[in-house]
């Protein structure tokens, strides 16, 4: 069994919130909507969400927000049906593939798995956040990643070509993600 990587961009009043109060970061994170990885198939996409999605996530982040913070309440619940993105196990690949080194101190390097730890382990370690200020360099950096020199490592990881184009699409996703989070002044979990 391997970690997965699920990215949630969120305002940065609630990165305050959870910064303050690092035990609901647990809540909200396993209370988030289910999602899939970017080209997953859109017919399959639909039946794979409903099979995955459990009605009592949003009423136990409920009952987590009301012993911790209950003043936070509608700030928290607002962003957490937002949609985040889910890389699944493709971080693997995609974090070699953008950084080359894979080196989380760079802007390319951390858009995956860096970022300043914040609460407790959740079985592979603790949640990783990016400031807004953070999201925006690693905005430009995704940006200027050259999209043959991507391929080109994908596939200098052993990927076969095939395997290389659906983690390009992957990587797309992502870097449309950070798009978004940049344009909308967004911090990263």
């Amino acid at each position: 069994m391997s970690a997965t990587a699920h990215l949630k961009a969120i305002s940065p009043d609630l990165l305050d919130i959870f910064i303050a109060n690092p035990v609901l970061v647990e809540p909200f994170l396993c209370g988030l909507p289910p999602s899939l990885p970017p080209g997953f198939p859109a017919e399959l996409g639909a039946q794979v969400l409903k099979n995955l999605d459990n009605p009592d996530r949003t009423e136990w982040l409920e009952s987590e927000i009301a012993a911790i913070c209950p003043q936070h309440n509608d700030t928290i619940l607002s962003q957490a049906d937002v949609p985040g993105l889910d890389l699944d196990k493709f971080w693997e690949e995609l974090a070699p593939s953008i950084a080359g080194d894979g080196s989380q101190q760079s802007p390319l390097g951390r858009c995956i798995t860096g970022g300043t730890e914040l609460g407790k382990s959740l079985g592979y370690g603790p949640a990783r956040f990016l400031s807004h200020i953070d999201v925006a360099q690693t905005c430009v950096a995704l940006e200027g990643v050259d999209d043959d020199l991507f391929k080109l490592r994908a596939r200098g990881m052993g990927l076969p070509a095939k395997s290389a184009e659906v983690l390009w699409t992957v990587f797309a996703g992502l870097r449309q993600y950070y798009r978004q989070a940049k344009d909308e002044q967004k911090a990263m979990l």
